[in-house]
This record gives C-alpha cells, structure tokens and sequence, in this order.
C-alpha cells in the first residue's frame, strides 16, 4: 500500500473471467513466496502484542478483560528486565513473548499459506477452462477464479500445507505467552524443556485441531475476501484495479467474520496446545472439552473473542494490503518490460 493511493491491481479481474487464465501472468512461484514472507512479517509484528493477550484471556480458568490482561502483563516480567528496561519496557517485553518463535517461523509459513492459495486458485481455473471445452471432462462445480467454491478449495488446501508450520509455532509460541515468567518463555528453555518432558511429537500437538481451526476460517475467509473484492470493483471502478485501501477494507471485514465464527475452536485448540503432558500421555480434545463446558459453562467457548477478533484484523488487512501491493507492483513491472520488448521488436 502506497501513502499516494496507488492503485492494487485485482488478481482475477473481470478481464480475466472473459478467458481462460495464462500461465503467462501467473506471478513466479519465487516471488510469491517473498511477497508473502515479507508480509507476514510486517503483519506479526504490529499484532504480536495482541496475540499475546488472545492467549493469556484465552486460556485463563477465569474470564479476564483485556484491562487486566495487561496489568498482569506489567507485573509478571522477572525483576531483572524491571532493572534493565525499567517499568515500560519489561512491559512491552511480556507482550512481545514469543516474537522471536513466530518471526522464524512466520517467513516460510505465510509464504507458503499464500503461494499455495494462488497456486490453487490459478490451477483450478486453469481445470475448469480445460473441462468447458472438452465434452468428456465436465466439473461438477463451478471453479473458474470468480468462483466461491475455488477460493473455498484453495484456502482449505493452503491451510493443510501450511499448518506444517503454523502448529510448531503455535505451541512454542503460546507456552511463551503465557508463562508467568520471562526466564521461562525463551525460545532455548522453552524447546529444551519440551524436548526431554514430552517428546518431539509435542511439537505438532494439534496439527488436525490446527486444520479443524484454520481451515474454515480460510476458507471463509478468503470467499468473504474474494467477494468483497468483487464488490468493490463494480461499486468504485470499471477498471482491472482497486484502491489499495479498499483491500485494506476488505481484508479486515473478511479477518473479522472469519475470527469470530471459528472462536470456540480455537479456545480448544490453544488450551490443547499449551497444556504440559508427559511423554506418552494423551489428551482427549472431547475430554478437555467437556470439563471446561462443565466447570466454566459455555461462555468459557468464546473467551478470548474479542483479543482474537483484535489481533486477526490488522494481521490479515497488513498482511493482504502488503501481499496484493508488492503483487501489483511487480505485475505493473512485467507488463512495462514486455511493452519495452515489443516495441524493440
């Protein structure tokens, strides 16, 4: 997103639901995976701290604000980072626990959710394509690039690739949030102590739940994503582009229906994944859930919706703005080259 205004070019736009798509504006797997790396994280960034108080409220045993969320944040720094950083800056270090985790991670693992959306997005299509002209080969829905039942295939397929990284990290990470001390949520302590209590399979506790989670949220979101788009190029332009803060719009509603619908599932899914168990024991999603229906009520379901509707709002619209910006960029440079080419020809 440029602070001009720049337009961001749509990447199914009705151009492009007149014809079949090429291969030839396919964007290079190479610079998908960048664009999005570079997104991803610009976006954990700005939202770790948000996060971090989505876990903390998330598996509290008894409801918190997200007001008191934050004073005990104030109060749980080790003396030490009191010493160093002072009062504000120990602060702002409890609610930065487990940035470094997500930044490692957060590179390969955006880059690859998004490659393999577009990937599957532009393949189904180019399916589709191929099966209207071929009288033996005859879809049984509708997957052209306009299509919600596309955009729904490619986000779950995104999603289950993905989540080989988004679990690891999740589980590292969330430990790291909600430890009650500093010295206790470093990325060595915290692999060391998993490594010898639980095993390296505590590493992907909940890589289905993870799927179960973020799979229907990709895949609403990206059809609530994709018809906002729409919607917005008949509403604002006739043209192939958009204005980079209607994006910005559109990622942020979509991020919001999405988070909020798929709340209970991830209460279950952070509360599996930061409970300590020994090597070889098991925790039976049902069982957990069932305890904390009984205990808490069914209230304790949508804890942490809030924090999880704040913090998946600005990560997914800096996200998508950043990821459509470089794409559009780079769009705008492919076809300024092959211009050039031609007229040296």
């Amino acid at each position: 997103m440029s602070a001009s205004g720049e337009p961001v070019t749509l990447p199914d736009s009705s151009a492009a639901r007149m014809s079949p798509p090429s291969t030839a504006h396919e964007p290079a797997i190479t610079d998908l995976c960048s664009w999005s790396a570079v997104a991803g994280v610009l976006a954990r960034t700005a939202v770790q701290p948000l996060d971090t108080i989505r876990a903390r409220v998330m598996v509290s045993s008894k409801p918190l604000s997200i007001w008191e969320t934050l004073q005990r944040a104030g109060t749980e720094s080790c003396a030490r980072y009191h010493r160093r950083l002072g009062r504000f800056g120990a602060f702002v270090r409890s609610l930065y626990r487990g940035y470094t985790i997500s930044v490692l991670v957060q590179a390969p693992a955006v880059a690859t959710y998004l490659t393999v959306y577009e990937k599957t997005k532009f393949a189904l299509a180019e399916f589709e394509a191929a099966s209207r002209t071929s009288p033996h080969r005859r879809p049984l829905i509708d997957l052209s690039a306009s299509s919600p039942w596309n955009h729904l295939c490619s986000g779950l397929a995104a999603e289950t690739v993905s989540a080989v990284f988004w679990t690891p990290m999740e589980v590292m990470k969330q430990r790291a949030q909600v430890a009650t001390c500093d010295a206790d949520a470093t990325l060595r302590t915290l692999a060391r102590r998993l490594w010898t209590e639980e095993g390296a399979r505590a590493l992907f506790r909940g890589y289905l739940l993870t799927i179960g989670v973020f799979g229907p949220y990709a895949m609403l979101y990206f059809v609530t994503y994709e018809r906002l788009k729409r919607w917005w190029s008949r509403f604002l332009t006739k043209s192939e582009s958009l204005p980079s803060w209607s994006i910005l719009a559109s990622a942020a509603a979509s991020g919001a229906v999405a988070a909020a619908c798929t709340t209970p599932l991830d209460v279950l899914k952070t509360r599996l994944q930061t409970t300590r168990l020994a090597a070889g024991e098991r925790l039976s999603l049902w069982r957990m859930a069932s305890a904390l229906v009984r205990e808490q009520g069914y209230q304790a379901l949508l804890r942490g919706l809030g924090p999880r509707v704040l913090w998946i709002v600005p990560n997914t619209a800096i996200t998508m703005t950043a990821f459509e910006y470089f794409k559009a960029q780079a769009s705008s440079r492919t076809v300024s080259t092959a211009s050039l080419e031609g007229v040296a020809s």
